[in-house]
């Protein structure tokens, strides 16, 4: 990987951080004045911050050994963890001030939003499995991922009262959703037969690797339009 393009990354994310501490009047962010909300983003920034250490000392090196990777994985996770925790935070606080139907439009909006990190978190555990970095816990995260993702793509489209989804019925997100639905049909299969205990065939790296970025694409275009039909 490029140093210069590890290297960029962090001053981007670095600036999202401010972003939702805010205020951002150009994408609509006021101020975050809750001390508990402010205190968990100061964390995971801590984090973050020695996560992007990981990420240059890989690139410094031209490649990413087995102990960056190993603790890329452990930060990863936590990162993923807290950041998780804030977005709780911050809907919480939303369906306190908004009314009963705008709260369930915010929850689709943030399951919609969680299937974009998922799609990279399931391939980062798929790619540590060939890898043989903590083989054998990655194979049980990649397997509850999944499993996720498939869970709430069919609760996005049909709704599910459990994750508080209502059926979808904008014919601009089904279009979306369809294009998932696509794509997962040949991501799904190799993510499980490799969580059962199959290693990744460099065909199925390959695959995964091109639909990744695919997946992400129209995950995130079905957000926006929720994130439209909230407003």
């Amino acid at each position: 990987q490029d140093a210069g393009a590890t290297r960029a990354a962090p001053r981007s994310v670095k600036q999202k951080h401010g972003d939702l501490i805010g205020p951002n009047k150009g994408l609509g962010l006021p101020a975050t004045e809750d001390p508990k909300i402010l205190a968990q983003l100061e964390k995971i920034l801590g984090i973050w911050t020695q996560y992007k250490g990981q990420l240059e000392a890989g690139a410094d090196q031209g490649a990413f050994p087995p102990s960056v990777l190993l603790k890329l994985d452990e930060l990863g996770l936590s990162l993923l963890v807290e950041s998780n925790r804030a977005v709780e935070m911050y809907v919480a606080r939303a369906k306190s001030v908004i009314s009963q139907s705008k709260g369930s439009a915010a929850n689709a909006v943030n399951i919609a939003g969680r299937q974009r990190m998922l799609s990279q978190k399931m391939s980062k555990e798929y790619f540590l499995i060939a890898l043989d970095v903590a083989r054998e816990e990655n194979r049980k995260r990649l397997r509850k991922t999944f499993e996720l993702f498939d869970k709430s793509n069919t609760g996005l489209r049909g709704g599910d009262e459990g994750l508080g989804l209502s059926e979808t019925t904008d014919d601009a997100i089904l279009k979306f959703l369809d294009r998932v639905d696509r794509i997962w049909s040949a991501f799904r299969p190799r993510l499980e037969s490799t969580a059962g205990g199959a290693l990744p065939t460099p065909q199925d790296l390959k695959i995964i690797g091109n639909y990744n970025i695919q997946l992400l694409i129209n995950c995130n275009e079905a957000t926006k339009l929720y994130a439209k039909m909230k407003s």
